[in-house]
């Protein structure tokens, strides 16, 4: 992970979410640690599919003209 002073406020929410679903759970260290990067795994695999779907559409689809 980067500097906390680095990340955005959606990466700092979600670990915080995840921090308390751990606390709550009473989950041990290793399986918490474990949780937190199948969490942050899956939300940059998700991430990424919808970057590219953003760049694929963007360069299929003309600009609008606007009114």
């Amino acid at each position: 992970m980067t500097d906390t002073a680095t990340r955005s406020k959606w990466v700092t929410e979600l670990n915080n979410r995840i921090q308390t679903i751990v606390h709550n759970l009473g989950l041990n260290t290793d399986l918490g640690a474990h949780m937190k990067e199948f969490v942050f795994q899956v939300a940059r695999e998700q991430y990424m599919a919808g970057n590219k779907n953003g760049i694929r559409w963007a360069r299929t689809n003309p600009p609008r003209e606007t009114a």
